[in-house]
């Protein structure tokens, strides 16, 4: 890790024609460039935006258009909110985002799109079946039939 000023820093920085690649250190876990700098622990992409645009608003965080990690080319970066980060990454967010099958093979729109108020999306024809397969069971019978008596004695205590 290397405590740096801005002339160290880019001294730091190979530079070729599309990514600009950091020779110090990196985080073992992510692989994303390490560098102390100011006296605050970062990556380097970071102080490489904040050294030519600016600091990033706190409420974005920078994406890296090349998916390079490495890299601190600011033109390949662009700060995004979190969630954009996310559905453009290759992670399970951005995999669900792009589904427009359900694993049933129905098609995720219109009236068979289902978004709960979570946000998740499902598909209304699995959901009619998962919930016809529950009122089916003894236990959902069970609970109704507890709930159906609460709610005529509390009907009685209120007349």
């Amino acid at each position: 890790m290397t405590k740096a000023t801005p002339a160290s820093f880019w001294a730091k920085v190979i530079k070729t024609d599309g990514c600009w690649l950091w020779r110090g250190a990196h985080f073992k876990k992510s692989g994303y460039s390490r560098v102390k700098y100011h006296g605050r622990d970062t990556c380097a992409h970071i102080i490489a935006w904040e050294l030519t645009h600016g600091p990033v608003p706190d409420w974005l965080e920078l994406d890296h258009l090349c998916r390079h990690r490495p890299c601190v080319n600011p033109a390949h970066l662009e700060p995004v909110t979190p969630f954009l980060n996310q559905v453009r990454g290759n992670t399970f967010t951005a995999r669900k985002a792009a589904q427009t099958h359900c694993e049933k093979g129905h098609a995720l729109v219109g009236d068979n799109l289902f978004i709960r108020r979570d946000g998740h999306r499902r598909c209304q024809a699995c959901e009619k079946i998962s919930q016809k397969k529950l009122r089916g069971t003894d236990a959902y019978r069970a609970r109704h039939a507890e709930y159906e008596r609460h709610r005529r004695a509390l009907k009685k205590e209120s007349q």
